[in-house]
């Protein structure tokens, strides 16, 4: 079957986080939307269980989520013949840069394979705990596949550098309440290796940092030059936008 879209840009894949699914991106989606993007360049799809965020304080990072998300990727890349742009939020950040990577699952022996570099042209991380989580560090997660720093699922991660794609991008707030902000290592758990681009952004929740800086992170895959002044003026319009709107379809305080 001939694919009849027409492809003007490169196609972005959202992941979610763990207390959400894909079609609740709807409110972000919308905005790439109304900057040019069809529906042919904005793809999703739910890993998971969709759970209240008090039951998932210790979210686990299963293989079978991160199969899933390779998966999606290779699927995205081979249906629009374009390097993909993955923006991911939250734990979904996480599980996106194991699905990259490839390698071998931490909980088990089996291989996904080699890393999907090539096939991926910006990685965008919007608050991922990618040194772990603030909560954990006591050890109250998983070892094997827990957000604890030291897990076999993070700390495969971490050995690695600049895998992700052609570009690499964290984003993250120093006042988030989820993943929280120095972890273990005295560096922002957020802030991935190496990353072409790492901007703080200030005073935001952990929700209000997923659902409230869409203009800046259009602006960044599209290659503008972002400052830090830019992260701070998207700071303070994410704030005003809360204020306004707090809840916007289909977002509540306990979805990211």
């Amino acid at each position: 079957v001939l694919c009849s879209a027409v492809f003007r840009k490169n196609p972005v894949v959202f992941i979610h986080g763990p207390t959400s699914y894909a079609g609740h991106l709807q409110f972000i989606t919308d905005q790439f939307k109304q900057v040019g993007y069809t529906e042919s360049e904005l793809y999703g799809t739910t890993y998971g269980e969709k759970k209240d965020v008090f039951e998932t304080t210790q979210p686990n990072l299963y293989c079978s989520y991160v199969k899933l998300q390779r998966d999606f990727i290779k699927a995205v890349a081979k249906y629009t013949q374009r390097p993909v742009d993955v923006l991911a939020f939250s734990v979904g950040a996480v599980i996106a840069r194991k699905a990259i990577l490839g390698g071998t699952c931490a909980e088990s022996d089996e291989n996904l394979g080699e890393p999907l570099t090539a096939t991926v042209r910006n990685f965008i991380s919007v608050g991922g705990p990618h040194h772990g989580r603030a909560a954990c560090n006591n050890e109250g997660c998983d070892q094997l596949i827990g957000l604890w720093c030291h897990s076999k699922f993070i700390a495969d991660l971490k050995d690695k550098l600049h895998y992700e794609g052609s570009r690499t991008i964290s984003l993250w707030s120093s006042h988030d309440d989820y993943i929280g902000y120095k972890v273990c290592d005295g560096e922002p758990t957020a802030q991935i290796e190496q990353s072409d681009v790492a901007l703080e952004i200030p005073d935001l929740s952990h929700q209000q940092l997923i659902w409230f800086i869409t203009p800046l992170l259009i602006d960044l895959i599209n290659g503008k030059n972002v400052t830090k002044e830019d992260a701070a003026k998207a700071a303070f319009k994410a704030l005003l936008e809360f204020n306004k709107n707090p809840r916007p379809w289909p977002y509540s305080s306990r979805n990211f």
